[in-house]
């Protein structure tokens, strides 16, 4: 081969790469995760009924169960995907830190069928934090349209007259492209910032009370809370039911506590990010924005001894 055949072969591979990303083609290989796109805008309403669930449903959404593998094996809704929420956790360290890797998420989310468009809807049991926990999870990696059944698979079953299916559905590989929602997530870093600056915050502790004065400390090597934190046990957002309290009365209850204090930054935690998870998509069903979940939470917390402890 000559020279200039060679000059001539790189000149024709370089004029279809530059053809490709003119395109704004890639290729998405299992160690590629294309171009990066900005986080879809998230939806309002965060929280569903039955019959809206069951309209949106009806118009092609994703269903995600993320109760036990035996519960769904066992009965749930038809055509639902199990999705445990270990999908995008960080498999290499302790704790239930969110995966950073964003082609390890693009594929957890694209095994589960999810793309961009679609709307999800989440479901497990009433009162469970898993729902919330992968609600939460989807949003950081830039979904937007992801719904939570109020009331769990409990209420569903209650308000139709569909049966429970035991039929795992062929899931066909979805299109996602991840861009991971940063102001969404708060790092232990994060939070010794918030304390240490002058711009408003509230610290959301969403345990029980004896894990906030520290009666209970669940193994941890330190017990207490996270300075200026502000206590409210994630379970009083349910009625008796499952099913979320009335707006209003919510409203006015976090209020009356400091916890919604305007124009601050709040920073749920809990032991490792699922009962705050609850709290973080509640205060978005109130109309909060500025609401970031510390996934690290106390576990992540109570083990860097430099941190301020207050019991």
């Amino acid at each position: 081969m000559t020279e200039r055949t060679s000059l001539s072969r790189l000149f024709f591979l370089f004029a279809i790469l530059l053809f490709a990303v003119g395109c704004g083609e890639t290729i998405d290989g299992p160690s590629s995760s294309g171009p990066t796109v900005d986080p879809a805008p998230l939806n309002n309403e965060v929280y569903v009924d039955v019959e809206t669930f069951e309209q949106f449903r009806a118009d092609g959404a994703t269903v995600l169960d993320v109760r036990s593998k035996e519960a769904y094996e066992r009965g749930h809704v038809p055509g639902a995907v199990h999705a445990s929420w270990t999908a995008f956790k960080e498999d290499d360290r302790d704790g239930a830190f969110i995966e950073q890797d964003r082609s390890q998420l693009q594929e957890a989310a694209r095994a589960l069928g999810i793309d961009r468009d679609r709307k999800i809807l989440v479901y497990g049991s009433a009162q469970s934090t898993l729902p919330s926990r992968q609600a939460w999870s989807l949003e950081y990696i830039g979904h937007g349209q992801v719904y939570q059944l109020d009331g769990g698979l409990e209420r569903w079953k209650q308000q139709t007259e569909v049966e429970l299916s035991t039929t795992t559905p062929d899931v066909s590989p979805g299109t996602f492209k991840v861009a991971k929602r940063d102001s969404i997530l708060a790092t232990g870093s994060e939070v010794q910032a918030a304390l240490e600056s002058d711009d408003p915050v509230v610290i959301f502790d969403a345990r029980s009370q004896s894990e906030y004065e520290g009666t209970d400390d669940r193994d941890n090597p330190r017990h207490g809370h996270v300075p200026q934190a502000i206590h409210y046990n994630w379970k009083n957002v349910y009625q008796a039911d499952g099913t979320l309290r009335p707006k209003d009365e919510l409203r006015a209850e976090l209020q009356s506590k400091g916890l919604l204090k305007e124009d601050a930054v709040i920073i749920p935690y809990c032991q490792g990010g699922f009962r705050s998870s609850v709290v973080y998509t509640v205060l978005r069903w109130l109309g909060r924005e500025n609401v970031q979940n510390y996934d690290g939470s106390w576990y992540q917390y109570s083990r860097r001894d430099e941190w301020e402890v207050d019991d």
